[in-house]
């Protein structure tokens, strides 16, 4: 299907349906920093697809993180490495760039432009006394009250930080973190079973701090790596994106960092997702929202948009720069 690719620099991720013979459904290794979208409503097969193509990838000696949700990759990915959150704790704070702390921060948390100068101060005044997340709330607590609008900043800014110093979600973070990169070996990608962090918006932040973690690691480096975010909605959603990720998607590109960003509701993720996906893996939609907005993302003609609805589990549209046009096919 692709031409000019050489022998190995690719990875299967199907066959072609309705082509004779059948052909193979390639996914370009260097493609994978061009990011990829995986879409489908609940129990169409993108979760599958998206494990064939973790395992793949990492059988070609590229580092694989996925970022569970659902706690559901440790049985897709029977030879994956599982990391429980809470025994690998991710550094809140850094003492190397706290004004790009700041801004994640912000972001995560929804901070207020008096939150996040308050913050600001307090990290450029503190500096390396500030080891944790339960550091940061105590100098909160002690900051000296300058003026009233200090005061009630302080307060709304430590009530957000309150739950992630508190018990056990403090254990989350801290500096003596080692990102699960290092535990990647080739065929063997690395879980991250976010499921266990129960309270869903600490798993969010957890995860957001993270994905920062791992992209502003790699800058220099770059070093090649992909990164599979399930239910990539809560992090990308229309309603309440965390913006430095979707920039993120349109500058990682040069750093060698692959997103596969995973959705069932492709209608829910801002337009950065759909713009900076190169590769697009769409399984059965339903909902007419959805719909639209893969017709529109492809530029579909009413042939093949009319049978997104009816797909078989299993089967998906594939759309590649290296395609004319997207392609049907079961991924195997």
């Amino acid at each position: 299907m692709e031409s000019g690719n050489q022998v190995g620099d690719y990875v299967v991720v199907g066959w072609t349906i309705n082509t004779v013979p059948r052909l193979e459904a390639r996914l370009p290794l260097n493609l994978l920093n061009r990011h990829i979208l995986i879409v489908g409503a609940t129990g169409t097969g993108k979760s599958y697809t998206a494990s064939r193509i973790a395992w793949r990838v990492s059988l070609k000696g590229i580092p694989v993180i996925i970022l569970d949700w659902h706690g559901e990759y440790g049985d897709l990915v029977a030879e994956g490495v599982r990391l429980n959150p809470f025994e690998n704790p991710v550094e809140f704070l850094s003492t190397s760039d706290p004004r790009s702390d700041v801004e994640v921060i912000s972001d995560v948390l929804g901070l207020t432009p008096p939150q996040e100068y308050l913050l600001w101060r307090i990290i450029s005044e503190k500096g390396s006394k500030l080891e944790s997340v339960e550091s940061l709330a105590r100098a909160l607590e002690a900051y000296y009250d300058d003026a009233s609008w200090v005061r009630e900043t302080r307060l709304s800014l430590h009530r957000k930080l309150k739950i992630l110093a508190s018990n056990p979600y403090a254990r989350l973070f801290n500096s003596n973190s080692r990102l699960p990169v290092d535990a990647a070996e080739p065929g063997k990608p690395v879980i991250v079973d976010l499921s266990l962090i129960r309270n869903v918006n600490v798993r969010r932040i957890y995860g957001t701090m993270l994905l920062a973690r791992l992209v502003n690691m790699n800058y220099g480096l770059r070093k090649r790596y992909l990164i599979l975010v399930e239910e990539a909605q809560n992090y990308l959603g229309r309603e309440n994106p965390v913006g430095f990720l979707a920039r993120m998607m349109g500058e990682i590109r040069k750093n060698n960092i692959g997103f596969c960003v995973i959705t069932q509701s492709p209608s829910l993720i801002v337009d950065q997702v759909l713009v900076n996906t190169n590769t697009k893996i769409i399984h059965s939609v339903k909902s007419n929202m959805d719909l639209e907005v893969v017709s529109r993302s492809l530029f579909l003609d009413q042939e093949t948009a009319r049978i997104l609805p009816y797909m078989d589990v299993g089967e998906a549209l594939l759309f590649n720069p290296s395609l004319k046009k997207p392609v049907l096919i079961r991924v195997e």
